[in-house]
């Protein structure tokens, strides 16, 4: 990418300041965010998400200089009084530069009325209409930077910037604006996307990830120890050397890659188990396993459902389907729901293992980034510890790059996946390559609410489980089906794993997943006695499959027993019983005494789980 010269006026407006001593001209924060998203569609979305945007209409390069273009407007409309006055020091460069520009005791009302978001959307779309876009493409395509900050705006708003004239400016700031979006269009190649007549209408989920894609380039870009600051005598004028500043920024955030797995050799599924799960040399997978993996490579599952009892390794055939899965159709990582803070925390630890089995990635490549993603996840050891080592390699690498330390001296301290410290906050958990969270947090991406956007990003490209789905209640059911439509409608690989799920919801979990195929599920014979049992809902027109597991599982027996409130005699009971090669399980009436039961257990030396 190359820069050109902008006018004083549009190189007087600023984007951010620092206090008395700093700012960040608009046009560098503009060029800031175009640099960011290349990297981030070029080296962080995975390929299988850009070829879904591509069926569009619009090829690889055109689509790339459109999201480009977005992420480079999306803060045009800080060109404007209602946002410039609120600095009057920065406000006065404006005026230098021959911009008209009144207090912000004058236009306070026009402030609070004309977010610079608005502005953005109202300035774009008046431009791309002047460009000859038929409102109906250019309306939804630039509601894309009127929602990066996480709400898109009413349409009712739009009326504001034509009647609050002094909070927009005129028209030399409207020539401000316009400058803007030119050089932008320009440097990303969408003036030439817009030449060629290619531009059709996008639909409303590829918007919503684009919009998704946005938030995150600004946020990175809006990051002043990844882009810095300059001082208020320097000038506006965008930086020279933009291919560096531009690296630093991406090699300090370190964001991760895709995942996107290396084919697997079904040939010798014993030796992948063995590798993938630490099994011991004379284990084999159980009948489901292989069923599960032969059914991957041979089907393009869209929606798969594998239920089999309790213990039957229902877990690594859904981690070794994924994978399957990743390979062949890349995949950003995989999100793993499950219904409670307990199991998610037992989960995450199965998870962290077996990252650590997974091929090493290439040196150069940042780790991948995971997370826990619930409200106690600090509690969790595994994720503290992980998260602990993350702290401390930053302080070993910055300690010996500023000593001149050779940075192969910090190798071995990571390991494949790592608790990235900026996916930490509930905004940015799902973007992780890696999510275990309990099923709330899958369940917000049905709901309208602010941020949506990044969940959407985040889920669109990765390989989706839901383990224990028949935890759900009706009210659950609502939300999670819309989610499941959503995921449908970005041909999400979807596994759920489930030991008693009924066939009434798994048929309405299919049909939300793939509601135009509800004729041909409805008519799908469905008996209780067949069991283990894979389905598979294929993401082509193959039929739905239905493929009955046989095998035998381990007899089991269970007895119950009736004890008193005494906490010695249910310990005594407990260790009798696990001596015996007994799971135990211990119900009590009221939270208090789960947990002083809990205690009592831990202090006698049983392990124990608190659910």
């Amino acid at each position: 990418m190359t820069t050109r010269q902008r006018s004083e006026q549009a190189m007087s407006v600023w984007a951010k300041t620092g206090g008395p001593t700093e700012w960040l001209p608009l046009d560098q924060h503009l060029l800031d965010s175009v640099w960011i998203a290349a990297y981030l569609y070029d080296s962080w979305i995975s390929h299988t998400v850009r070829e879904r945007w591509n069926s569009t209409g619009l090829s690889d390069g055109q689509f790339r200089s459109m999201v480009l273009f977005l992420a480079g407007v999306h803060d045009v409309g800080k060109a404007a009084p209602a946002f410039v006055a609120q600095s009057e020091p920065l406000a006065q460069k404006a005026r230098d530069a021959g911009l008209a520009c009144r207090l912000m005791s004058e236009i306070r009302d026009d402030r609070r009325e004309l977010p610079h978001s608005l502005i953005s959307e109202y300035s774009l779309r008046q431009w791309l209409m002047l460009e000859g876009l038929d409102k109906e493409v250019a309306e939804p395509l630039a509601s894309v930077v009127g929602a990066h900050h996480g709400t898109p705006m009413a349409e009712g708003r739009m009326r504001n910037p034509r009647i609050r004239k002094q909070g927009m400016g005129g028209d030399p700031w409207r020539a401000v604006r316009n400058e803007l979006i030119d050089w932008i269009s320009e440097l990303t190649g969408f003036s030439e996307v817009l030449a060629s007549g290619d531009l059709p209408r996008i639909p409303l989920p590829v918007l919503v990830e684009v919009t998704g894609l946005v938030i995150v380039a600004d946020w990175l870009a809006s990051n002043t120890r990844l882009f810095p600051l300059r001082g208020r005598d320097e000038d506006g004028a965008p930086t020279l050397d933009m291919g560096a500043r531009a690296l630093h920024g991406w090699e300090e955030a370190a964001m991760p890659p895709p995942w996107e797995p290396a084919p697997v050799d079904t040939s010798d599924l014993e030796a992948f188990f063995r590798a993938r799960f630490a099994l011991p040399d004379d284990a084999v997978p159980h009948a489901v396993q292989q069923t599960a993996v032969e059914l991957a490579s041979t089907v393009d599952v869209g929606l798969m459902f594998i239920e089999t009892s309790t213990g039957g390794g229902k877990t690594e055939a859904a981690l070794a389907v994924a994978e399957v899965v990743g390979a062949q159709r890349g995949a950003q990582g995989i999100l793993i729901a499950l219904p409670t803070q307990a199991t998610t925390d037992a989960m995450f630890t199965r998870i962290a293992d077996w990252l650590e089995r997974l091929p090493e990635l290439p040196k150069e490549s940042a780790a991948w980034a995971v997370t826990l993603g619930h409200g106690k996840a600090s509690l969790n050891r595994r994720y503290a510890k992980m998260s602990e080592a993350v702290r401390n390699f930053d302080h070993v690498f910055n300690t010996a790059r500023s000593s001149g330390i050779h940075e192969d001296e910090t190798d071995g301290m990571l390991c494949n996946a790592v608790v990235h410290q900026w996916f930490l906050s509930s905004k940015r958990r799902l973007l992780a390559n890696f999510s275990v969270v309990t099923i709330d947090q899958l369940l917000m991406a049905g709901l309208q609410r602010k941020h949506l956007m990044l969940a959407h990003v985040a889920l669109s490209g990765k390989i989706v489980i839901i383990d224990e789905a028949h935890s759900s209640d009706e009210f659950m059911s609502v939300y999670l089906e819309s989610v499941l439509s959503w995921l449908g409608a970005y041909d999400v690989s979807l596994i759920v794993l489930s030991a008693t799920l009924t066939a009434e919801r798994k048929r309405a979990m299919m049909k939300a997943y793939a509601g135009a195929r509800s004729a041909e599920i409805d008519a799908l014979p469905m008996c209780e006695d067949d069991y283990p049992l894979i389905s598979v809902v294929p993401r082509d027109d193959q039929p739905v499959r239905l493929e009955v597991v046989d095998e035998r599982g381990q007899e089991r027996s269970v007895t119950w027993s009736w004890h008193g409130t005494s906490v010695e005699e249910i310990v005594a009971s407990v260790r009798a019983d696990a001596d015996a090669g007994a799971c135990v399980l211990v119900v009590r009436n009221t939270v208090k005494d789960a947990q002083a039961t809990a205690d009592a257990l831990t202090e006698a030396g049983l392990p124990v789980t608190l659910n």
